[in-house]
């Protein structure tokens, strides 16, 4: 699957950044691996990283020692906390969320689901009255599809 929103490629971090613009919170800070990172900075200006992993495969990763990391995370932390106060939430709460799926099949049940619209043989863009009904309707098609996408 390939999750767009406002037409920019992203992952959890910007699918997570609807609900935080919902109730208009601030991200100051991810911390994960380098992909994440890249991508949280890219979506929310400002935002503080501390990358302690670097990506292998879906299943590996290379990771910073444990002290390390947490000596990091722990002064990323602080920088976070310290802008705080002058921090926006995340500007992606009239973006549309798009994404393609992998079979026609996943496209036509998760088309089912209110607020998805089918744009194409596998595509999907996900619609409501604000960032957290999309959210919603998001994950409810993730949901309903993972036993499709099982079978096929």
């Amino acid at each position: 699957m390939e999750a767009r929103l406002g037409g920019v490629v992203t992952g959890e971090a910007g699918i997570n950044a609807l609900v935080a613009a919902h109730y208009k919170v601030p991200v100051v800070l991810v911390t994960g691996d380098r992909c994440a990172c890249e991508e949280t900075a890219a979506l929310i200006p400002g935002v503080h990283t501390a990358v302690v992993k670097e990506h292998v495969s879906r299943l590996a990763a290379h990771s910073l020692h444990p002290d390390r990391a947490c000596a990091l995370i722990r002064n990323k932390a602080h920088l976070a906390i310290e802008g705080a106060a002058k921090a926006a939430p995340p500007p992606v709460g009239s973006a549309p969320l798009e994404i393609s799926v992998r079979t026609t099949d996943i496209a036509e049940a998760a088309s089912w689901i209110r607020g998805v619209e089918r744009t194409g043989p596998r595509e999907l863009r996900f619609v409501g009255e604000d960032p957290l009904a999309v959210y919603r309707s998001f994950c409810a098609a993730i949901l309903l599809t993972r036993a499709v996408a099982e079978v096929v």
